[in-house]
């Protein structure tokens, strides 16, 4: 799974793009390929902008996924942001049908894919930090002041 949300152009006043979404993975026994599209609005370019989340210091992407968008499996709302606590967060504001079986696997299936991607960037952040430090520590100076 990976996300694309392109910058708007410096001089449009909307700060929302086509995001898109690219899916290449098994799901319940099948390979699955797929392209996504959705809106995707640069938050942190939106001066006074406050997130949904009550856990979020300030934005940084709104996705709109619109009920009436072929090009998407969802319907709803979703932010990315930076925590309070200096995390970085992913609510989900999405309408289903709770007695739905696929609904229901789909969201499973998210909180996976988003518990395993949190999983690789807290082993990313941890690369980073043991590279740092071994860079400081052959005398190399501070790349970083923590």
């Amino acid at each position: 799974f990976t996300g694309r949300h392109p910058y708007p152009p410096i001089d449009r006043r909307s700060r929302t793009v086509a995001g898109f979404q690219f899916v290449n993975t098994r799901y319940l026994g099948c390979e699955l390929r797929t392209t996504l599209l959705s809106h995707t609005t640069h938050t942190h370019a939106i001066e006074g902008y406050r997130p949904l989340s009550r856990s979020a210091e300030h934005g940084i992407i709104a996705v709109y996924l619109q009920s009436w968008n072929p090009w998407y499996q969802l319907a709803g709302y979703v932010e990315i942001n930076v925590a309070r606590d200096g995390g970085v967060e992913h609510p989900m504001w999405l309408a289903v049908d709770k007695s739905s079986y696929w609904h229901m696997e789909q969201l499973r299936a998210v909180n996976q894919l988003f518990a395993r991607l949190g999983e690789h960037f807290i082993n990313y952040t941890t690369l980073q930090r043991e590279l740092i430090e071994e860079h400081d520590n052959r005398g190399f100076g501070s790349i970083v002041s923590v």
